[in-house]
């Protein structure tokens, strides 16, 4: 906390720090709170010259659940090919672009690196464009495929909209190699913004079948 003494060329501007529950916070003579335990407590702040005071509660509660969330731009990928042998405009895959990636025919593929912070299962959702029926994407996790998700046509090639992955993903701490193929039955495809993984749960919490 900050202390404004005025006026600003006042003979004595000291002042005394206190509070009023220690055991749940406490204030330092430089105004600074550390939390002890959960509650409410009132930090005053007093003048030494005149008496002057003033007050705040100060509510310590539970750290909020911490949310893990792994955001990648299409166009960081670090390797890219094609299962169709086709090379439209001379692209051997996808084209990156500074926000993302287009030129995308069905069996293109790009592949990206991500280390998560923890095991979760995680909620999949794409920033995602197309202008074609029955495009589709897919992701891989270390190899297997994950979801598999028709992307809806919204009639443009970079109007980018979120969608949902179908599929929840399950995710243990790590690196892992995440891949998104298109897998749509149509030579166009879809152009990419970013994906993003979000922890929805603890892996823990998951029950046996």
């Amino acid at each position: 906390l900050i202390a404004r003494v005025l006026p600003s060329d006042a003979t004595d501007r000291s002042v005394t720090w206190a509070s009023d529950n220690e055991a749940v916070a406490t204030v330092s003579p430089d105004g600074h709170v550390t939390a002890r335990s959960l509650g409410k407590a009132t930090i005053t702040l007093s003048s030494n010259d005149g008496g002057f005071a003033d007050s705040i509660v100060v509510t310590v509660q539970q750290a909020p659940v911490r949310i893990d969330r792994i955001r990648v731009e299409a166009e960081s990928f670090a390797k890219m090919g094609s299962t169709s042998g086709k090379k439209p405009g001379g692209f051997d895959g996808v084209n990156a672009t500074q926000s993302g990636i287009n030129w995308v025919n069905s069996g293109d593929w790009v592949e990206y690196q991500a280390d998560f912070p923890s095991d979760g299962v995680y909620a999949l959702t794409y920033s995602i464009s197309t202008p074609m029926d029955g495009a589709k994407i897919q992701f891989q996790l270390d190899g297997d495929v994950r979801s598999d998700d028709v992307v809806p046509n919204n009639g443009h090639w970079d109007d980018y909209r979120s969608i949902v992955a179908g599929s929840v993903i399950q995710i243990k701490k790590g690196r892992h190699v995440l891949r998104l193929v298109a897998s749509g039955p149509n030579q166009w495809q879809w152009n990419l913004e970013h994906f993003q993984l979000t922890k929805i749960r603890d892996t823990r919490k998951l029950g046996k079948h």
